[in-house]
């Protein structure tokens, strides 16, 4: 029921990383995200910028 996060995963802050899922080697999620299915190896998960 825990998240897998794999070597060199960078979570940074207030991130919510739910269930079993892999975080995958090298992967960096950004502050304020939800995660919930499976990132990839090397994947970058950040917020869009606000479009005017």
């Amino acid at each position: 029921r825990h998240p897998i996060l794999e070597d060199n995963v960078i979570v940074y802050s207030n991130a919510t990383i739910l269930g079993r899922i892999t975080i995958g080697q090298g992967a960096t999620v950004g502050g304020n995200i939800w995660v919930t299915e499976d990132v990839p190896a090397g994947a970058r998960i950040v917020q869009t910028k606000a479009k005017k």
